[in-house]
This record gives C-alpha cells, sequence and structure tokens, in this order.
C-alpha cells in the first residue's frame, strides 16, 4: 500500500566535512571556474606575487582550490516500512586558479613556464573533482540499495551515517592523492626557476630549503598549495 510522502530534509552535515554541498538523477554536477590577478614578469616574481595574496597560515600558500557543494534530493515514503524514493544528489564545484594579468608580455621561457604551472594546477583540481563525484556515485548507490526501514526517523538515521562514512572515505582517497603530488612538487619548472632568484625569495622572506607542491588539506582546505618555507633568521643573515 502506498504510504504518504515525506520530502527528505537532512542537512547531512557529515558531507561537509567534504567541503561540498551537492543533488543530482543519480549524480549531476556543474563547474564554474574563478580567477585571482597576477603579476610579475620572472617566475620569482610571479610566485612572490601569488604567495602574498594566498596565504594560509606562516609560510604556506594556495596557488588553486576547489570549493565543493552537494545539494541532496528524494522522497521517504512510509507504509508498513519507510523506503527511500528518488534519492539523488547536485554537485557544483568553484575551482580558483591564476590568471596572469599581462601574460601575453612575458618573455617567452617565462610565459611557457608559466602556462604549464597553471595547467599542472588546474589538472590537479580536476582530480579532486573527479575523486569527489566518484564519492557521491557510491554515496547515492548505497542509499538507494539501503533496505527499508521501520520508520522514516530510522531512514534517516541510516542515510545519515551512510553520509558520514562516505565523507571519511573521501577525505582520506583527497589527502591520499595530494601525498602522491608532493613528490612531483620539487619538479614543477616555474618553481625551480623561481628559486634561482635569490634577490627576489630573500625580500619575500622566503627560504630556498623546501618546495612542497599540493600539500592542501583535502578535507577541510582542499588546494593545490605550495609551502616554501620561511627562515627568517637564514635570510637575515644573508
Amino acid at each position: 500500500m502506498a504510504g504518504r510522502a515525506h520530502k527528505i530534509a537532512i542537512g547531512i552535515a557529515a558531507i561537509a566535512v567534504l567541503a561540498m554541498p551537492a543533488g543530482a538523477a543519480p549524480v549531476m554536477g556543474k563547474t564554474v571556474y574563478k580567477h585571482y590577478a597576477v603579476r610579475g614578469e620572472t617566475p620569482a616574481e610571479i610566485i612572490v606575487d601569488i604567495w602574498r595574496q594566498r596565504r594560509v597560515n606562516r609560510g604556506d600558500f594556495s596557488i588553486a582550490s576547489i570549493q565543493t557543494s552537494v545539494e541532496p534530493s528524494g522522497r521517504l515514503q512510509s507504509g508498513k516500512t519507510c523506503k527511500v524514493k528518488d534519492f539523488s544528489v547536485k554537485t557544483s564545484y568553484v575551482i580558483t586558479l591564476p590568471r596572469h594579468v599581462g601574460e601575453r608580455r612575458l618573455k617567452s621561457r617565462t610565459r611557457r613556464l608559466y602556462r604549464a604551472f597553471i595547467k599542472n594546477a588546474r589538472k590537479h583540481e580536476l582530480t579532486h573533482r573527479a575523486i569527489y563525484e566518484k564519492c557521491m556515485t557510491r554515496f547515492v548507490r548505497s542509499v538507494r540499495q539501503m533496505t527499508p526501514q521501520r520508520s522514516c526517523a530510522a531512514a534517516r538515521r541510516v542515510i545519515t551515517r551512510i553520509a558520514k562514512l562516505e565523507s571519511l572515505r573521501c577525505r582520506a582517497e583527497n589527502l591520499a592523492f595530494d601525498k602522491r603530488e608532493y613528490a612531483k612538487s620539487a619538479r614543477l619548472p616555474l618553481l625551480r626557476q623561481a628559486l634561482a632568484d635569490t634577490e627576489a625569495l630573500k625580500a619575500a622572506r622566503l627560504s630556498t630549503g623546501r618546495i612542497n607542491v599540493f600539500a592542501g588539506d583535502a578535507g577541510a582546505f582542499s588546494s593545490s598549495a605550495v609551502l616554501l618555507r620561511r627562515h627568517n633568521r637564514a635570510m637575515e643573515n644573508k
């Protein structure tokens, strides 16, 4: 017998841990790109300008970032049991990347290094997006396959539990991806060239000792990140 239909009203707070709000059938998403202005004529000047604008804390700064949102939708149909109907998730993503205000005026080699740098950052964020989409597909599948519950309150609890487990799994997958990217960071040509410009780095109080790109927290702050450690005393003594 068909029972009453209740709109599912679940905040799924756990999904916020993924840094996402979303909804679809089964999963649909859209991506918007935003940019922030970058200046500088040399690789070092470009990196320093990004660092000054995008500092997170101490010497850390983000090159690019992805913000995600998730809007789940569906119905709980009650009768002898409570069933989930038409459950879907819609995702939206905002990817923020640098955009050089005078890219065409850069020297050809610097322009080539800069474009490769941005291409790499964009690819990194799109990989995070793909991971999020896979997580949401699993989430929707798990909810759709859940067994009918004795009450709709119980069904809501099960959905919330599934969301929490998936959020933890997704966070781990994003962090694992960032960890794999860590080893590649020092090989980015633009950063390597920037380190060669000692005077510019000294002026920005950045050390030349260590570079780590893509070391962002994939859950709370999913981003491509660069860590240029500052050793103020060492720089002052040079």
